[in-house]
């Protein structure tokens, strides 16, 4: 970077050699950031599962109004059961009027107690 910034090549030299020398320090102190935050935090990565859980319970108990866009909701109710679905899904025309492929279960008091993919409700 430096020899590009300057277009000095005599420049070459001392920053490959402070590269180098920067290195071989920093790895003598320590083996790297990841190791010591590995040792810190005993994690070595976090996979999609894991974060998806994590977003899962923040998630749980959040007003619904809160996470999704502003529009009219399709409520059907926990008594209504495939009558119920397939009106909402009629009077609703659930497959033109958007493209969304899960839709949140909610209380009574609107909060989000699971999901609901479209395959399900069909």
């Amino acid at each position: 970077m430096m020899v590009e910034i300057t277009g000095d090549p005599i420049m070459i030299f001392p920053v490959g050699f402070t590269t180098i020398f920067a290195v071989i320090v920093g790895n003598w102190v320590n083996h790297g950031l990841y190791h010591a935050l590995f040792e810190i935090y005993w994690v070595r990565h976090r996979p999609a599962r894991i974060q998806y859980d994590m977003w899962r319970e923040s998630a749980t108990g959040m007003p619904l109004e809160d996470m999704m866009p502003r529009n009219d909701p399709i409520v059907v109710p926990a008594q209504g059961g495939r009558a119920g679905i397939s009106a909402a899904i009629d009077g609703r025309s659930l497959t033109i009027c958007n493209n969304y492929s899960g839709f949140p279960l909610v209380n009574e008091d609107g909060a989000v107690i699971g999901l609901c993919d479209r395959k399900g409700l069909e």
